[in-house]
């Protein structure tokens, strides 16, 4: 449905579109082809085109269909005339869709508000095309033939070849030099042709040629095209970015992008839109395996994830695999794959030819192949995990081996094939062979079919239910291994075709060989081995005996070398594990006189215990035991239970005890050792690892200030006051501390030390400072101090100050709240008529600054998050003193905690704002409310994490969590505009589920459209670290009636949404290459309302969710606030899509 939408959108803005002044026009939607069509028309659509060529003019009229370029108002194409340079600046823009800002220009002779200088813009930022040192573009000077092959090759980003003289080019060197790398790419690509043998590269393009050069370039048709990127839900493929239909993006997607690098491609499309895969050949290549790792993990897989290709693979690059994959026609593995292939879940419907490949075996797992042809020699094909090969033509040397769940349907062996080796089960295998040809191996077969006069020897194990001859000159001779339950002749076949065989309904043929075969006496018995042993030799002799007393050759073989090899050195079988699993060795004895006799034997091997290594171990003496885990560090592939040994090469340094995997070492002196560990896994399989234990010694910490001495007050002639300086300190180390004390002012007041006791004795009425010194012995030391205020003997009948008005509790933020200063003259009054002095100490250091001038106290934000208590002192110079505690908050903002809303006057719904997203996980607050100079009120409990404003449009409000930091907000009711189009929502539930819509409310004249509004979307480049934006025209609408732009790639909307139609598509989600910061709404050129922030950096609305205008707003804003003019819902709210809710 939402394709029909689209369409007519499409058409009823065709209807619009204004040509540029040379008529070249760009179809976004039906541009783009992967393969574009022949023209069948005999009419040309130009009066002006009797002079060019039939191939010509099939281009002109291709290029027309696809949209690429039209002719003048006149119907006129002026094919001879020269392409210039601002011509192809528009075709290029078009071909490539690049993105055009607005009208402006880089260059001094382009106009600003050309008809081309947009286009001109768009290549230079691409870097297509650039201007001359003097900074000009030349907009009308003819592009040559090698300047042709510059920018195309540019924009199709193909691989330049090298510069070097092309013998099929009789003018090469008129070539530029620059501009030989070009050349030479463009003509092997085919995207430009010679002139018989010259290229003429200084000669002017004409109109008439552009048409070739541009479709041989993007979108040709007799070759496969070059695959050059691939992202999520798009491709680029020859410089042109496609997007991807549901049908080809289980194939053509990120995951696939190492198997799909530089990969050859041949597709159908629709609106740039990929819509099926006519041929792909891969070119990529994995790697061997590494040394004992698993067949085929150094392979690059290529997954399908269940797509269906429908033309033909194949496969060019070495070491591939493939899997859940459908593909329709053929499947071709070239001999460029000359090692490992594997394919899980591959369904072919055409042909698999199998020309590459090797030994160490082409498998198919869970896989279903049709007509199956074996061409590459030696290659080893294994059909597993319910496969089934309909029909297999095998021409060469080959192995074929199907599981017990496989099967193998029909093996027809053909010239070239002169030793197959069966394995597994088998329906029919029919020779045509006429060379002589020998089947081994251990197979069972139901049907064997004898169709040639050739020699053939059926060796090997196993069995034949039906053995079938048809030709009379058939020489058949069947090992006395291989069990053959019925043989049949057709007419005129005589029995003496097959030896070695006795049919109980036919006469039994004698033998004209009286040989027999070697006679197996002794079975070879399984073997047990772990990956990385030495060879381990088993001797065949005595395990055959041969009646004629033959002199026995003997060959072996494995089922997979991977796993152990098998070689034979004299006598004796070499046998090497290689890596975890169970093969099957074959032993054939040959008495070299036309019979062989064959057994096997199993051999598993044991993979060992495996580590990485442990990494050394570094501990400081004292700070505890150090416990490892081994089983962290080492394990086994097998599963066996490890059994682990430890030695310590210098116990001094620490010792060890052994639970199970876990280890503890037990620190005991500073130095260095060595740790040996060996795990045993119980079947032969043995690791030592060693790592280094370091020993440090534990490096001495400073004495600590537990408490800090209160501020001391003494009277002349009262008594001295005395300290415990041990009540200050610690000592983290535990080191015993000693102590210093002096007075910076002896003459105010003396300090005497006794031990840990301190005595401060007045001396003369003033202040000073005491400073207390702890010292542990091994160079640590820290220092503290306090004041010391000595007072003269107070009068009898002096009274105290007294403390008579009341400052509040005060919040403090920095960059928030200024300086706040308070006359204390205001808050003491002495009774006596003495003049007061002040002092003022925080009783907690750094959470506030109190400054004391006269009079005045000043209070400022410290460093420390958190709240005290001020204590302010009143002297009044004699002996009489009074105090006052005022509480002082240090609230420091959250990240981002500064919030200014704008709402606006006549809004109806609730400003509120959602506090987990600064307090994640707390839900009780404290909140204040103030101006930058004095906080008025609180604390009064928040509970919940919404906080909500209360109207008052003159405060600020304090939100401060548990651990002392805030959120600080001030709304502000801006006046409404006039009634006029703006946004009313924003969807977005990721994948390119995205929707924005606007309204207009149905105010004054609703019988008419509105117009002259357009949409800026700006966005950040991920690539070029910068910001963009492009605009998009609005058409004109009616009020009260939603105006819906969605995402391009929005497939589902009319499936999940309450919608009926919408207006517009947007390029607003492009994974990895760019995302959207903000979206601006013009009227007339004049910005009248704004979403997100456009001049920023940061990702609008990152999180997803629901956004919809508040009740009572009529018009826009020019800076967006999402908390005084929005309401949010979660993602995946969808059912206000398409309507106006306020």
């Amino acid at each position: 449905m939402k394709q029909q939408v689209r369409n007519w959108m499409i058409a009823t803005l065709a209807l619009s579109t204004v040509l540029t002044p040379n008529l070249f026009q760009s179809s976004a939607y039906a541009a783009g082809e992967g393969t574009v069509k022949q023209s069948n028309s005999s009419v040309a659509p130009f009066s002006d085109l009797n002079g060019v060529s039939p191939e010509q003019m099939n281009k002109i009229l291709q290029a027309l269909q696809a949209g690429l370029l039209k002719g003048d108002a006149a119907g006129t194409f002026r094919p001879a005339d020269t392409l210039t340079r601002e011509e192809m600046a528009v075709l290029l823009t078009q071909s490539l869709q690049l993105p055009m800002g607005q009208a402006a220009t880089t260059f001094s002779d382009v106009l600003p508000n050309g008809w081309a200088s947009r286009y001109i813009e768009a290549v230079r930022k691409a870097g297509l095309m650039v201007g001359d040192g003097d900074g000009a573009f030349r907009p009308e000077a003819p592009v040559t033939r090698e300047e042709m092959a510059a920018l195309l090759m540019r924009a199709a980003q193909f691989p330049l070849a090298e510069g070097t003289e092309s013998s099929a080019v009789s003018d090469w060197n008129t070539v530029s030099q620059w501009a030989k790398p070009f050349v030479n790419t463009a003509l092997k690509t085919g995207s430009l042709k010679t002139t018989g043998s010259n290229f003429h590269p200084q000669s002017p393009v004409s109109r008439q040629e552009i048409a070739e050069m541009l479709l041989d370039t993007f979108f040709p048709t007799d070759r496969p095209a070059l695959l050059q990127e691939v992202e999520d839900g798009k491709v680029k493929i020859n410089g042109i970015s496609y997007r991807l239909s549901d049908s080809v993006k289980g194939l053509l997607q990120p995951a696939n992008r190492a198997a799909l690098q530089g990969a050859s491609i041949q597709f159908s499309a629709t609106d740039r839109t990929v819509q099926s895969i006519t041929k792909l050949e891969l070119h990529a290549s994995g790697q061997a395996p590494a040394d004992k790792a698993p067949e085929f993990s150094g392979n690059l897989v290529l997954d399908g994830h269940g797509a269906t290709l429908d033309g033909d693979l194949v496969l060019s690059g070495n070491y591939l695999s493939v899997q859940n994959l459908n593909v329709k026609k053929d499947f071709r593995i070239t001999p460029e794959l000359a090692n490992d292939f594997s394919a899980r879940q591959l369904n072919v419907l055409g042909k698999t030819l199998i020309q590459g490949g090797d030994e160490d075996t082409v498998a198919f797992a869970d896989s279903k192949l049709q007509d199956v042809e074996v061409s590459k020699p030696d290659v080893h094909l294994v059909a597993q995990e319910n496969s089934s090969l309909q029909n297999l033509t095998v021409s060469a040397n080959a192995t074929l081996e199907s599981d017990d769940s496989s099967l193998l349907q029909k093996v027809t062996v053909a010239d070239g094939a002169q030793e197959v080796k069966l394995q597994g089960t088998m329906q029919d295998v029919v020779v045509n062979s006429t060379q002589p040809t020998t089947l081994t191996g251990n197979a069972s077969i139901s049907n064997v079919v004898v169709n040639t006069a050739a020699p053939l020897k059926l060796n090997g194990t196993g069995s034949v239910a039906n053995l079938q001859v048809n030709n009379p000159g058939a020489q058949v001779k069947v090992a006395s291994t291989l069990t053959v339950s019925n043989v049949a002749y057709a007419a005129g076949v005589p029995t003496n075709t097959v030896a070695g065989v006795t049919d109980p309904s036919t006469p039994t043929t004698p033998d004209p060989d009286p040989n027999t075969a070697p006679i197996l006496v002794t079975p070879f018995s399984d073997q047990a081995m772990t990956a990385g042993d030495s060879v381990m030799s088993v001797n065949v002799l005595g395990h055959f005996t041969d009646a004629e007393q033959s002199v026995l050759k003997y060959t072996v073989s494995t089922s997979n070398r991977l796993i152990c090899k098998a070689t034979l050195s004299g006598n004796n079988i070499q046998l090497t594990p290689m890596s975890r699993g169970t093969v099957t060795i074959y032993v054939t004895a040959d008495d070299l006189h036309g019979e062989q006799t064959s057994t096997s034997f199993n051999v598993t091997v044991n993979d060992p215990p495996r580590s990485s290594g442990i990494p050394d171990q570094t501990v400081t003496l004292g700070s505890g035991d150090l416990t490892l885990s081994l089983n962290s560090f080492i394990t086994d592939a097998d599963n066996d239970p490890l059994a682990y040994e430890v030695s310590v090469a210098d116990p001094n340094i620490a010792s060890y005890s052994l639970n199970s995997d876990q280890l503890v070492l037990k620190p005991l002196g500073v130095g260095s050792t060595t740790v040996t560990v060996k795990a045993t896994d119980g079947r032969g399989g043995t690791l030592t690892k060693s790592f280094q234990l370091n020993v440090g010694a534990q490096p001495n910490q400073n004495p600590v200030v537990d408490q800090t001495p209160s501020d001391q007050t003494i009277t002349l002639g009262s008594a001295d006051y005395t300290l415990d300086a041990a009540t200050l300190f610690s000592d983290p180390d535990h080191d015993t501390l000693t102590y210093d004390a002096v007075s910076l002012d002896p003459s105010i007041a003396t300090v005497t030390r006794n031990g840990s006791q301190i005595t401060v004795h007045a001396v003369a009425e003033g202040a000073t400072k005491i400073q207390l010194k702890a010292m542990d012995g091994n160079g640590g030391e820290v220092t503290t101090e306090f004041n010391v205020t000595v007072k003269p003997v107070p009068s009898q009948n002096n009274h105290d100050p007294q403390a008579v008005a009341t400052i509040y509790e005060q919040v403090l933020t920095a960059g928030v709240t200024n300086a706040r200063s308070y006359d204390l003259s205001q808050l003491f009054e002495d009774q006596d008529g003495d003049a007061l002095t002040f002092t003022a100490v925080p009783q907690t250091p750094g959470i506030v600054n109190a400054d004391v001038s006269g009079a005045a106290i000043t209070l400022s934000a410290g460093s420390t998050a958190g709240s005290t208590t001020v204590v302010i002192t009143a002297d009044d110079g004699k002996g009489g003193t009074a105090t006052y505690n005022l509480i002082v908050h240090n609230a420091p903002l959250v990240p981002g905690g500064q919030l200014n809303i704008h709402t606006k006057q006549g809004v109806n719904d609730d400003i509120t704002v959602d506090l987990s997203k600064f307090f994640p996980g707390q839900t009780s607050f404290q909140v204040y409310s103030g101006t930058p100079d004095s906080t008025f009120t609180g604390p009064t409990p928040l509970s919940g994490n919404t906080w909500k404003w209360n109207g008052d449009t003159l405060l600020d409000y304090w939100v401060i969590g548990a651990d002392g930091t805030a959120v600080v907000l001030h709304v502000s009711a801006d006046p409404q505009g006039a009634e006029d189009l703006y946004f009313s929502q924003y969807m977005d539930m990721g994948n390119g589920r995205t929707a924005l819509q606007l309204y207009f409310n149905p105010v004054g004249d609703t019988s008419q459209t509105v117009s002259g509004y357009s949409l800026e979307v700006h966005q950040h480049n991920l690539k070029t670290n910068q910001e963009t934006f492009y605009t998009r025209a609005m058409l004109p609408l009616w009020k009260g009636m939603p105006y819906l732009f969605i995402d391009r790639t929005f497939y589902d909307l009319f499936d999940i949404a309450p919608v009926q139609y919408f207006n517009d598509e947007l390029i607003l989600s492009d994974p990895g290459n760019s995302y959207v910061t903000g979206f601006v709404l013009k009227k007339n050129g004049v910005t009248i309302d704004v979403l997100g922030n456009p001049n920023s950096s940061a990702q609008f609305m990152p999180d997803g969710g629901t956004f919809i205008r508040k009740k009572g707003i009529r018009a826009g804003s020019s800076t967006f606030s999402l908390y005084g003019e929005w309401n949010s819902y979660p993602v995946g709210t969808l059912q206000y899509l398409g309507t106006h809710t306020p």
